[in-house]
């Protein structure tokens, strides 16, 4: 069965890293209205191809459903860019290979550090607590991370903007845009923490059955105090890549997955799901830190401090 789910698996993750570097591109663009439209057609396609194989009864072949919705997404983005693209081999086109290639291998790992550390506090409540605590944590884990997300929407959004700046070397007018989205951003996320927090209070007080007790809305609201903290940095992160320091990004996460492992498995042990809900919380907050650190390293200013003439 295994086997017969990576037979689609598989081709399905190689069109994804694909459509990942489209969709950037378009991104990059800022034609925001395309790429929300190619992130609905992913479902779409994924909807679809589950509806086709329950049709016809393979329901062994549900894992379909990832190359349906990547596939359509590819030829979407590609009939999106493709006027855009010159395929023409050109004698440049191998120096900007090397340096794409360079720029790629720096910030290679960032990626899989950043995916790690939003695991890191489950996989230790597992090692020392319950399989119950552990349905707990990823329940109010789950409501945080849809909370984070908003802020990769609004990542997303600003990130051509930032691309441009850097590019300019407009590091002034980058940081007041930065400041100036803070009471946008950090109310936003603050408001929308509130909502999620009373709605898990009403399920457990109303629907008892769903398993959503105090300590689950406690873990939420602890989790979603370090989301809060980072609501102004997450956006505008992509400044060290833009600003040609993928290196420092990865930096910056292994820093981040080193703090989150360790206040972990020192708070996990004593204070259950709780801990980890702090030391997760924690985590956060000292990626502030360690990003100000890095761009005044970097670019020699942070968002936080005034541009040294």
């Amino acid at each position: 069965m295994v086997e017969d789910g990576l037979r689609y698996v598989a081709p399905a993750l190689l069109l994804f890293s694909v459509n990942k570097t489209i969709m950037a591109a378009i991104n990059g663009q800022a034609r925001l209205r395309l790429f929300a439209g190619l992130q609905i057609i992913r479902y779409v396609g994924m909807f679809a191809t589950i509806a086709y194989v329950v049709g016809i009864g393979r329901v062994e072949m549900l894992p379909a459903a990832l190359l349906g919705g990547e596939l359509l997404v590819f030829i979407a983005g590609i009939a999106s860019i493709w006027p855009l693209v010159d395929l023409r081999i050109a004698a440049q086109a191998v120096e900007w290979r090397r340096k794409h290639l360079h720029f790629g291998f720096r910030g290679l790992l960032s990626g899989v550090f950043l995916e790690l550390n939003t695991r890191v506090d489950v996989l230790v409540i597992g090692l020392f607590l319950s399989d119950t605590a552990v349905g707990q944590y990823s329940l109010a884990s789950t409501f945080a991370e849809g909370l984070y997300q908003t802020l990769v929407v609004a990542k997303n959004v600003f990130s051509p903007k930032v691309g441009k700046l850097v590019a300019g070397c407009e590091y002034g007018a980058l940081r007041s845009m930065a400041r100036r989205s803070w009471r946008m951003l950090y109310t936003g996320t603050v408001v929308l923490a509130a909502l999620i927090a009373l709605f898990l209070y009403g399920v457990g007080a109303f629907a008892p059955d769903f398993g959503v007790d105090a300590t689950v809305t406690m873990t939420f609201l602890i989790l979603a105090s370090g989301v809060c903290a980072v609501s102004g940095t997450v956006p505008f992160d992509s400044v060290l890549i833009h600003s040609g320091h993928p290196g420092w990004f990865t930096a910056q996460a292994v820093l981040i997955l080193a703090t989150n492992v360790a206040l972990n498995f020192l708070l996990v042990p004593t204070l259950g799901i709780l801990g980890a809900a702090v030391a997760t919380a924690l985590a956060l907050l000292a990626s502030v830190a360690y990003f100000s650190l890095i761009m005044k390293r970097c670019l020699g200013f942070s968002f936080f401090g005034e541009i040294s003439s």
